[in-house]
């Protein structure tokens, strides 16, 4: 590193070297004594005489938790991704949200005819048959 006057500024490149080798000297003491933690939970509970399945799976689960918050490093956030504002959102929709108006027909005509009728009468005896059956069920004459 260059000697710097009184009116000089650190240049930052100069920062960031100083700050990321304190940020790795600290981060190395806080897993270390981190790791000791841990250790020392798992001493205490083999001597609690607790299943060392269970001992094992509550200190991984420590030191992942662990982990990714030093992995991470803040450079995102989950939750801000997962649920956004309610303003971004409406914005969205406002934008993709088209309006189309639906016009009704002027006039529709109920006035039609089927080219042969869906059900009649049996002549005989008035039972009402559907337009398949080619026999009354009730008195059974040919309809």
């Amino acid at each position: 590193m260059k000697t710097m006057n009184v009116n000089e500024k650190p240049s930052k490149t100069e920062k960031s070297e100083k700050f990321t080798k304190r940020g790795i000297i600290i981060r190395s003491i806080a897993t270390m004594i981190y790791l000791l933690i841990l250790g020392a939970l798992f001493f205490y509970f083999l001597n609690l005489t607790t299943n060392i399945i269970v001992i094992i799976s509550i200190l991984s689960f420590l030191f992942l938790v662990f982990l990714g918050v030093i992995l991470r490093k803040g450079k995102f956030n989950l939750i801000s991704r997962l649920f956004p504002t309610a303003d971004k959102k409406m914005s969205l929709f406002n934008d993709t949200k088209k309006e189309n108006s639906i016009t009704p027909p002027e006039h529709i005509s109920y006035e039609f005819k089927y080219k042969r009728p869906l059900i009649r009468k049996c002549p005989d005896c008035g039972f009402i048959i559907p337009s398949f059956s080619k026999k009354c069920p009730k008195c059974g004459k040919k309809v």
